[in-house]
């Protein structure tokens, strides 16, 4: 990343930016589509930059291969040789109430005050939109250069998220009798997809999961999905990965109306948890929103406590 070569080598450009560099020769950055071979740096990128979560390799890769993305076509690099200084993720999920453009902008710490995320923001202006489109960008609240950017911009909050987090420790819980517990398998993917759309169904960037994202999904790093059955049928589950070499993620937690409120949200939770730290993880860490008090109480019993938010901005495409 602090090791940039000669610049401007890249195919499928739609701006650049020119630099001096001590030499008093200039130097050209070029925004590139995003390609698989860019995984590596980009990981390589969320690792220094401090305000926004790291990844491994894998784990992108798994993230931009998802049907959502639409084969992260307008996912945007600035690349500096082998090293990504910059990243945009860009999706239109068109099928959302109204349309969503859901995107985030990364600049290496050592590159920032070079306008590439002012010439990011100008591509993302530029991008494929729909009647009515929603900009949609989730910032942590302890980014404060990253929400003035966003601000500067014309973003207003619109939600709010805690983000919580356990250490070494795993919670414990009790299976309820009438439920049992294992590790999925790949014939689990209809109750697994049925369930998250049951859950999730209602919120405005919903997107359900093809068989090719369980896929995905299965592969990768720390993929852990237990499921809980009552009777021989799938009535919950909790699904968790790796973020990285130590952090592990509570991706999603859910339970069948009619399985609730007998502690087998708390045991999923905690079986789940388990196994990320078993697994090598130092901590594991989830997201809620804020206003699920009767979720945020069940995490801080089980010991979890909140260390950041995650503030998710909107503003109306400006055609």
């Amino acid at each position: 990343m602090q090791r940039p070569r000669r610049l401007g080598e890249s195919c499928g450009s739609e701006a650049n930016a020119t630099f001096g560099n001590s030499d008093n020769l200039c130097l050209v950055l070029v925004i590139s589509t995003y390609t698989d071979t860019d995984a590596a740096a980009v990981a390589a990128l969320l690792d220094v930059a401090p305000e926004v979560p790291s990844t491994s390799e894998a784990s992108f890769r798994s993230f931009a291969g998802q049907s959502f993305n639409r084969g992260a076509r307008d996912f945007r690099v600035f690349r500096s040789g082998d090293l990504c200084i910059a990243l945009m993720t860009s999706t239109l999920l068109s099928d959302a109430t109204p349309p969503v453009r859901h995107f985030r902008i990364v600049v290496h710490p050592g590159r920032r005050r070079e306008e590439l995320g002012a010439q990011l923001m100008a591509v993302l202006e530029k991008q494929e939109t729909l009647p009515n489109t929603v900009l949609q960008c989730n910032s942590q609240k302890s980014w404060l250069a990253g929400n003035a950017f966003l601000e500067h911009y014309g973003f207003r909050v619109a939600r709010r998220e805690l983000l919580m987090r356990i250490s070494d420790t795993a919670p414990s819980a009790l299976v309820p009798n009438e439920f049992t517990f294992r590790q999925a398998a790949p014939g689990d993917d209809h109750a697994w997809a049925s369930l998250h759309q049951h859950a999730y169904g209602d919120e405005g960037d919903f997107s359900p999961l093809t068989p090719e994202d369980l896929a995905l999904e299965r592969a990768s790093p720390g993929f852990t999905l237990i499921v809980a059955e009552r009777d021989g049928e799938v009535v919950g589950y909790c699904h968790a990965f790796d973020l990285d070499e130590n952090e592990g993620l509570i991706n999603s937690l859910v339970v069948r109306d009619d399985a609730r409120r007998v502690g087998l949200g708390a045991a999923l939770l905690a079986s789940a948890t388990k196994t990320l730290l078993s697994n090598g993880a130092t901590q594991v860490s989830l997201n809620v929103v804020s206003e699920n008090r009767p979720a945020i109480a069940l995490y801080e019993k089980m010991g979890f406590h909140t260390y950041d938010e995650i503030l998710t901005y909107h503003r109306a495409h400006r055609s």
